[in-house]
């Protein structure tokens, strides 16, 4: 397996109706991101696959998503 990745916080991007407001556009939890690399882990282990790559410590956004950030979530460093 490669190139996997699961996000540990919920991606949130400035409501186009309400530009004053915040929308969650992806849920996501440290728990969710725990899950995943259990089930990853458990599903390489069983089919005997030599690797598991985790892509990336940090997701990749393109620069017109992720700036200006006038959102922001509780804990998300």
């Amino acid at each position: 397996m490669a190139e996997t990745g699961y996000q540990a916080f919920p991606l949130q991007e400035v409501d186009p109706a309400d530009p004053g407001e915040c929308v969650t556009t992806l849920p996501s939890s440290l728990v969710d991101q725990a899950w995943w690399m259990q089930r990853l882990l458990a599903d390489g282990a069983a089919a005997d696959m030599p690797f598991v790559v985790w892509w990336s410590d940090h997701d990749l956004m393109p620069e017109h998503a992720a700036v200006p950030c006038h959102c922001t979530v509780p804990d998300d460093p």
